[in-house]
């Protein structure tokens, strides 16, 4: 078997680069079906050793490219130097390698020759398993899922019938048709008649019902560095309300995550004067805020409603429960905290909500929530949706990330959302992307970023459910005898 080069190594290393620009924001989703061939036909002829190697370099070269943005929150306000922040994203990135490393490995030790198992089942499988032990293992990090860069091609109409995994699923089916191709040419052709097919499927799973809600979403583009100086603590709120107050009229007027920065208990004069004029305006406040229970000493990332019924520790909230590592919480935190100040950042010592919460109730609508990151995961939010769910939200601040393309990935894992469970989505945040979202996951407004603005929409309300919304991942199990056949004939 030959060795791999560096120039091998170094190609490989580049169609993995090239293969983040398919999500957003450059939105060249095409591109995976000429990276991922590519890739596929350097494992030809290596070792599994060599092939979970060639997994490794293309891997780092797409997540070092794609997941950069982190070193824009470890650098501004984690107080580290600019050389030392890179490195941490680049270990990150090296750790997120393995995933495609694992694929590269089970391929040529599994399924070495090359024949149809190899390409159009064990590929897609594999690549199917990793992305689910990568939003699985240590808590979890569903980022660049493939399926989410598919939303607005054909494949994307598979995200309301089996979300991201089978719209991810069947894209790199499509790669390893085109890749077996190279040998057998027939599946080439069946590769542009998988495109052909998965344009035809159906996509009105969901029909207007006729409804509108009105909704106002602020985004008061607070500058992070003073989003917890508690001089500023007074001068955001009055912020917030200015901005609101001419919008008061809206079903819903929604506020970013942590907008009050401060603790709930200690804010109660404020949230009662707003509860009091969402009261006489008949409407329904929803903002982000921290929750310190005293009793237990513990932090909740929450979101309350104020409608006139509001007092603190109500029921009608949700408790953010996938939390950011680092972020929010920092594992092995007595033996990291003392080490650098990227350890201590603000508010990164919360506790975690419940997996499955009741919808929000908003007068006579109901709203599924979704915190920041939690969004980027499709089995939670679809545990926390039914059929009388109205529509989904979602809040966020990403000024972390700066002016970066972090913020407009999260965006689009947004829309892909909205399109899985066919309800329209509101998306409220800091300083952008505000937007609202309709049921099939096309923006429908959004506010430019960095400005403090009030985004007002009428949404269309929608009744029926998705595939995915009603029966979740069970279309996996078809997988099961398919994966055994292709093992009965994988060597042949």
């Amino acid at each position: 078997m030959k060795k791999i080069g560096i120039g091998q190594a170094l190609w490989v290393w580049v169609l993995g680069a090239i293969s983040h620009m398919a999500f957003a924001p450059y939105h060249m989703a095409f591109v995976l079906l000429i990276t991922l061939p590519l890739w596929l036909w350097q494992l030809q002829d290596k070792s599994p050793r060599q092939g979970a190697w060639l997994g490794f370099y293309f891997g780092f070269g797409f997540f070092v490219t794609g997941v950069a943005w982190v070193h824009v929150a470890i650098a501004t306000y984690g107080g580290m130097p600019l050389v030392v922040s890179m490195a941490i994203m680049a270990v990150l990135a090296l750790y997120l390698a393995l995933y495609p490393a694992l694929v590269g490995y089970l391929l040529n030790r599994f399924f070495p020759v090359l024949t149809w198992p190899r390409y159009l089942v064990a590929l897609p499988i594999f690549w199917m398993v990793s992305e689910w032990l990568r939003g699985w293992v240590l808590t979890g990090f569903p980022w660049l899922n493939l399926g989410v860069s598919q939303l607005d091609t054909p494949f994307g109409n598979y995200l309301p019938i089996g979300s991201e995994a089978l719209a991810g699923f069947m894209l790199v089916l499509c790669a390893g048709a085109l890749a077996y191709g190279r040998y057998k040419k027939p599946w080439a052709l069946a590769a542009l008649g998988l495109i052909g097919f998965s344009a035809l499927l159906p996509k009105d799973w969901v029909h207007e019902r006729g409804q509108e809600m009105s909704v106002a979403l602020v985004q008061g583009n607070i500058p992070q560095s003073l989003k917890w100086d508690p001089s500023a603590l007074a001068p955001t709120l009055y912020k917030y309300l200015d901005l609101s107050r001419p919008h008061m009229d809206a079903d819903l007027v929604l506020w970013p995550e942590g907008a009050i920065p401060d603790v709930e208990e200690a804010e109660q004069d404020f949230l009662d004067q707003l509860n009091s004029i969402a009261a006489f305006r008949n409407n329904n406040l929803v903002t982000g805020i921290i929750d310190y229970r005293y009793h237990t000493q513990r932090y909740y990332n929450t979101a309350i409603v104020l409608d006139g019924h509001y007092h603190y520790g109500d029921a009608n909230r949700y408790v953010k429960h996938h939390l950011l590592p680092i972020g929010e919480f920092v594992p092995f935190g007595d033996l990291l905290r003392p080490l650098a100040p990227f350890f201590n950042l603000p508010m990164s010592d919360f506790s975690e909500g419940p997996y499955i919460q009741p919808n929000l109730k908003l007068g006579s609508f109901r709203g599924a929530m979704a915190i920041c990151y939690e969004v980027a995961f499709s089995e939670q939010v679809r545990a926390n949706v039914d059929k009388d769910t109205d529509i989904l939200m979602t809040i966020s601040n990403d000024a972390w990330f700066g002016d970066s393309i972090g913020p407009l990935q999260h965006l689009q894992i947004a829309q892909t959302r909205a399109r899985e469970l066919g309800r329209p989505m509101v998306r409220a945040t800091n300083d952008g992307v505000t937007a609202t979202i309709d049921a099939e996951g096309h923006i429908r407004r959004e506010l430019p970023r960095f400005v403090a603005a009030t985004l007002t929409d009428q949404l269309p309300l929608v009744t029926g459910q998705t595939p995915y919304a009603r029966f979740g991942l069970l279309w996996c199990w078809l997988l099961v005898p398919l994966g055994a056949i292709a093992w009965r004939f994988r060597l042949h």
